[in-house]
């Protein structure tokens, strides 16, 4: 595998992009025992011994209360941590689904409150502040279903991940276009699969766009 909003969409909309963001959300989630919320384990540390510096903290409400940033390189053939928030019998509770959220819808709906956020900036003509490195996790993350981990997914979060970091670093000028790019990066991987969300995308356009 999509958050303040300007009201020219149908503020109902937008709530239903947290209910079935991304691949990770998509399926029943099997029942387990979820563990309190506790943040995602922090990263490795760096060749000198510092642990990387914290990325911004997430957005309340999201189920972690941060998310490290990934460092080296991940793919979907990655082994997986057993034991981790959002892993099998560690489901992170949520408001959402009584049996609590895999590690990767998590991870969704952190990605969708801050392109909320990203949305109110661009509305306002600004700069969006970088996000992208707390998603990058997405690549190595527990999903809903161990299927849903694929190679197809790995190259559509790659796509998505190029086209968030570049809207971070866009100037104001740029920004609405890049803003745009990554919500199609996110319309790519709901038109392969989990097809709920789009509608909700569209509700994200800064631009009215026709249905996909």
């Amino acid at each position: 595998m999509t958050t303040h909003a300007r009201q020219t969409h149908s503020p109902a909309l937008i709530p239903a992009l947290t209910l079935a963001l991304g691949l990770g959300a998509c399926g029943s989630t099997a029942p387990g025992s979820p563990d309190s919320a506790t943040p995602m384990p922090a990263g490795p540390a760096t060749a000198m011994g510092t642990p990387p510096a914290p990325p911004p903290a997430a957005p309340s409400g999201t189920g972690l209360a941060a998310l490290a940033p990934v460092t080296g390189e991940c793919t979907y053939e990655t082994e997986l941590q057993p034991g981790v928030p959002g892993s099998p019998g560690h489901l992170v509770p949520s408001a959402i689904n009584p049996n609590g959220a895999s590690e990767l819808a998590t991870i969704m709906r952190v990605m969708e409150a801050d392109m909320k956020v990203a949305r109110a900036d661009v509305s306002k003509g600004a700069a969006v502040a970088p996000f992208v490195d707390r998603h990058r996790r997405m690549r190595c993350a527990w999903p809903t279903q161990p299927e849903q981990r694929t190679q197809v997914f790995d190259a559509l979060a790659v796509g998505y991940l190029n086209r968030a970091e570049a809207l971070g670093k866009a100037a104001a000028p740029e920004a609405e276009a890049a803003f745009e790019a990554t919500l199609d990066a996110c319309q790519a991987c709901h038109l392969q699969s989990c097809p709920g969300p789009l509608e909700a995308i569209k509700a994200l356009r800064v631009v009215p766009t026709a249905a996909p």
